[in-house]
């Protein structure tokens, strides 16, 4: 639940000098608690709600701003799962509660020992939740119980039509919310009016200029349907590529141009039962999609990594946006761990480039960049 009004947070105005109200952004808060608590005296359910905002402000919220600061993406669907298992875990404790239950579609397996607990995917790999759970504390797992692990959603929804239980609408996915015209405003109030940098939209391929922007904070690395905050004469089809803090530039592209041949993973968390001293075959996907990419993982030192995709993507990803590992890309996959984006490209004769090779490139000096990991 959000706090009735931060601490520290900047007035928005109109044209008219009148403050303009702003929602507050969050990914797990219930707006109808009288709901929840109806649904939970009908079933015979005992109901607390838990004020976590400050905890969540201090952790996700802080990472959001500084993220879209400074062009890059962040994606906190992981730290808000592992902070509600986490105030969950507090909870049962104070109630002297044997278990935590919650309704991710997600398995957990126990064949080696409870200290051995293996994250999987569920059986409903469409609505596949187990990604989100990927840096919940593992101590926590032998208390953890997720009775949907083996159902899928389509019939949960005939238990709960059977019940005659009234579901509210679900959240808007993470994606959406970032493109919402008032998180813009959200972030804006959170940040310093001197760091609000103006800048130019530039399209990459035909190096050619766009228009001007009133602030990198109104865009994020990834985002589509720009027409309402660009020009309406631009083409669907493009998507914002970089964000260069310094000058204020926001690099547009269109999807087909977008190449990747490996990503550059650093807070990289991987099993510990694993052999990291090998490559490892497995597969990478976003924690809000489910296309799951074969590859290779080159674990380095310092918690850095690589994944080589077996063939060449044509995908947008983001600096900053998590990836989650798995095992293979059936049901009961092992999550094997998780890491974020540094950097991502295609090969350029042993260098990695994120944005591709334009004619206009070929034959002289090219920007690259070059990681060099600490062994």
């Amino acid at each position: 639940a959000p706090r009735e009004k931060e601490e520290g947070l900047l007035p928005i105005l109109d044209d008219n000098d009148q403050e303009i109200e702003v929602p507050y952004f969050c990914i797990n808060n219930v707006d109808e608690l009288e709901k929840v608590q109806e649904q939970a005296n009908s079933l015979g359910i005992s109901f607390f709600a838990v004020d976590a905002s400050a905890e969540y402000s201090n952790m996700i919220n802080d990472r959001i701003v500084a993220a879209r600061f400074a062009g890059v993406s962040y994606s906190p669907e992981l730290d808000t799962h592992a902070l509600l298992i986490n105030i969950l875990h507090q909870k049962a404790d104070l109630l002297q509660a044997k278990y935590i239950s919650t309704g991710h579609y997600a398995k957990l397996s126990s064949a080696t020992g409870l200290q051995k607990m293996k994250l999987l995917t569920s059986n409903d790999l469409e609505n596949d939740q187990s990604g989100l759970l990927a840096k919940v504390d593992k101590k926590f797992f032998a208390r953890l119980k997720l009775p949907l692990a083996d159902m899928r959603k389509t019939e949960v929804k005939k238990v709960v039509s059977t019940l005659s239980i009234e579901t509210l609408a679900p959240k808007k996915p993470w994606f959406s919310i970032m493109s919402d015209p008032k998180f813009t405003l959200f972030i804006q109030q959170r940040l310093a009016p001197s760091l609000l940098r103006p800048g130019q939209v530039v399209e990459y391929m035909a190096d050619t200029y766009i228009c001007d922007h009133e602030g990198i904070h109104q865009f994020f690395c990834g985002e589509v349907d720009l027409k309402k905050k660009l020009i309406n004469s631009l083409e669907n089809d493009f998507v914002i590529a970089d964000i260069r803090y310094k000058g204020g530039v926001v690099i547009i592209m269109r999807k087909e141009h977008f190449k990747c041949d490996s990503l550059v993973l650093s807070s990289l968390a991987i099993d510990k039962d694993i052999d990291i001293s090998l490559t490892i075959n497995c597969y990478a996907t976003k924690v809000d999609c489910g296309h799951k990419i074969k590859g290779r993982l080159t674990v380095k030192n310092n918690e850095f990594a690589q994944f080589d995709f077996s063939t060449t993507q044509n995908e947008v990803f983001t600096k900053g946006e998590s990836i989650v590992l798995l095992s293979h890309n059936r049901e009961g996959a092992k999550v094997l761990g998780h890491g974020e984006i540094i950097d991502y490209g295609i090969d350029d004769n042993g260098k990695l480039t994120s944005l591709p090779i334009r004619d206009e490139d070929l034959g002289e000096e090219r920007e690259t960049k070059t990681f060099t990991f600490a062994f």
